[in-house]
């Protein structure tokens, strides 16, 4: 069951001493909370993701959908053959096919996908395909960003489990906020960074061993 962002945002101006809203004004609170969706999502791509089945354009070189963060993986591709399609590093192809980008004849079904998280929003497939080649892939995208009138009926977009580190990132904004004015103001503030932090190290180490 999604966690309704008023939950989240009461029990911060519960921790935060302001449940009379005097202090943090509706539109900081709704702007930390979208700011702590969006560092979540950037921490664990994964926590907001949808599948997609792409249309491919000429060549090798295949750019994201315009509400995507950043690749997950590439499936498979979505013709006649539903061949998986396997990840390749960019380095070994370079050295080892150093034509790979000016193949000939572009085929109708991809064998490998190649991704540079320095460049998040596009991708490359070997070989080059043809246009109109669909595969499908998984990718993490942005969520549509909550107003101070949404708050009463908004659910989170993410799973549950990331109600803390959510609460975490919202205090911790909160606190540095008034650090320099309320004694212990930066230390609750960076505890909460840690906390947040944390939560996401300890997830993805857990994730991990579960492979």
């Amino acid at each position: 069951m999604a966690v309704a962002v008023k939950t989240i945002l009461d029990q911060a101006r519960h921790t935060l001493v302001d449940t009379e809203k005097t202090f943090w004004i509706e539109e900081e609170l709704a702007g930390w909370y979208n700011a702590a969706i969006l560092a979540v999502i950037a921490a664990r791509p994964d926590a907001h993701a949808k599948q997609l089945v792409l249309n491919c354009v000429l060549g090798t070189l295949q750019q994201l959908p315009a509400d995507a963060l950043r690749l997950i993986r590439v499936l498979r591709n979505e013709g006649a053959d539903k061949r998986s399609i396997t990840e390749m590093d960019m380095a070994l192809m370079d050295s080892s096919r150093p034509d790979w980008h000016s193949q000939a004849a572009p085929v109708g079904v991809a064998q490998h996908y190649i991704y540079d998280q320095r460049d998040p929003k596009n991708f490359y497939l070997y070989p080059a395909v043809a246009a109109a080649t669909k595969v499908l892939i998984s990718y993490s995208y942005v969520p549509p960003q909550i107003t101070p009138a949404q708050v009463p009926t908004a659910q989170m977009p993410i799973d549950d489990v990331y109600y803390n580190p959510v609460l975490d990132y919202i205090l911790f904004r909160g606190f540095s906020k008034v650090g320099k004015f309320v004694q212990g103001g930066d230390g609750r503030a960076r505890m909460h960074l840690i906390s947040f932090n944390e939560a996401l190290g300890i997830k993805m180490q857990a994730d991990q061993a579960m492979r």
